[in-house]
């Protein structure tokens, strides 16, 4: 019963907000809080990497099967445990443009770091 109450609540305040700004990436100061990821070639990088490998090879098919289904997940799969088959995207599309709302703004701090950590998605393609 709580984590249904919280989440209508969350979502009653997300909805209510009557002047919703675009979020600007000039204002925030997200950004500089987490530090540039180190060079490929450091000793850090390196590290990093042989991990990122670790990982990879010593990953189950549960676990490739779980990340597929994460990556996949919406606000509205995540609801529907709680609130009930009927909360989809396509029945509801108020609700739909305030989650498309948030994740747009999410993007621009997302798509920053990924900018500032142009070395770490690099990894990233590497271990794919």
């Amino acid at each position: 019963m709580v984590p249904r109450l919280a989440f209508l609540l969350l979502a009653m305040v997300v909805v209510t907000t009557a002047q919703a700004q675009e979020f600007s990436l000039s204002s925030s100061k997200l950004i500089g809080v987490v530090p540039p990821p180190p060079d490929n070639n450091s000793p850090a990088g390196l590290a990093d990497m042989e991990i990122m490998l670790r990982v990879q090879e010593d990953r189950t098919s549960s676990q490739i099967q779980r990340a597929k289904r994460v990556d996949s997940q919406s606000p509205f799969s995540f609801g529907r445990p709680v609130l009930g088959e009927w909360f989809h995207s396509k029945d509801l599309p108020r609700t739909a443009a305030v989650f498309d709302f948030i994740n747009r703004q999410a993007n621009h701090v997302i798509d920053a770091s990924k900018i500032n950590g142009a070395a770490h998605v690099l990894i990233s393609e590497a271990t794919k």
